[in-house]
Parts: C-alpha cells; structure tokens; sequence
C-alpha cells in the first residue's frame, strides 16, 4: 500500500488516473470515503489488489458493482 497526500486540485478520478487504479479501489482502502481535503493522507492500493468489503485483499476481480 502505498499513500499519497492530497494538494488543492487532487480529485479521485486525477489519482485514479495517475496511480492507475480505479476509484472503487481507492474509496475500499479508504474505508469508504468519498470526499478528501488538501492534506489529507489517501492510501493508494496495489493496481493488481481490491480490498473486499470486509477489509481482506483479494487478487481480481475486485467487484465493481457488487455495492
């Protein structure tokens, strides 16, 4: 896992694209959340990982649109 500190025009879709993950990704590692401020710390998972609702990696398919 790797983290990324949030600056003034971060969005999900911008760190989506840079780290190449996808935001369903990025919103399970981050227990959910939607909305991040400048400075917050982001954690950023392994493109070739999702994490399962219950908080376990799982190797693909991450379940994009199970929820």
């Amino acid at each position: 896992m790797q983290y990324h500190r949030m600056r003034k025009k971060d969005t999900l879709e911008r760190l989506s694209a840079d780290y190449g993950v996808p935001i369903c990704m990025i919103v399970r590692a981050n227990g959910g959340q939607l909305r991040f401020q400048p400075g917050d710390l982001v954690a950023i998972p392994p493109w070739y990982y999702c994490i399962n609702p219950d908080g376990e990696f799982r190797p693909f398919p991450c379940g994009i649109g199970e929820d």
